[in-house]
């Protein structure tokens, strides 16, 4: 028997935060918080992303998020939205926990997009085009 599983789908998302990780990942921002832009292209949140990354990117993360670092309270940092990531997921689902109204279930960290800027960032109107059409 063979099982077929659909390719996901994906978005560019900027980072705006993230949490230093506990145990194997102490040493490291283990957790990103993500974000789309909103109609007043101002950036919302939409969910936080853990998985896909291997150490190095791991520890180029974190020695980035400490060059953009806004402020840093316990384990949480903000940081400048400056890096985007190329993020897979399963599903969208609706959520008040975060600004965009929506987040994704298993989010998977796919690639730094270094080819784009902020401006090619996902929106939350094409999210929610998403969620409607799935």
């Amino acid at each position: 028997m063979l099982k077929w599983k659909a390719e996901p789908e994906t978005l560019d998302m900027v980072v705006l935060g993230g949490v230093h990780g506990i145990g194997k990942r102490a040493k490291f921002i283990g957790s990103y918080l993500l974000g789309l832009r909103g109609e007043d292209d101002e950036f919302k949140t939409v969910a936080y992303v853990a998985t896909g990354f291997d150490d190095a990117t791991l520890e180029y993360m974190t020695k980035k998020m400490e060059e953009y670092k806004i402020t840093e309270k316990g384990r949480k940092i903000t940081v400048e939205p400056k890096l985007i990531f190329e993020i897979a997921f399963s599903e969208i689902v609706k959520s008040p926990e975060y600004e965009a109204g929506y987040s994704l279930r298993f989010p998977v960290f796919k690639n730094i997009r270094k080819d784009k800027s902020l401006s090619d960032v996902d929106t939350v109107e094409r999210l929610i085009s998403m969620y409607i059409n799935q």
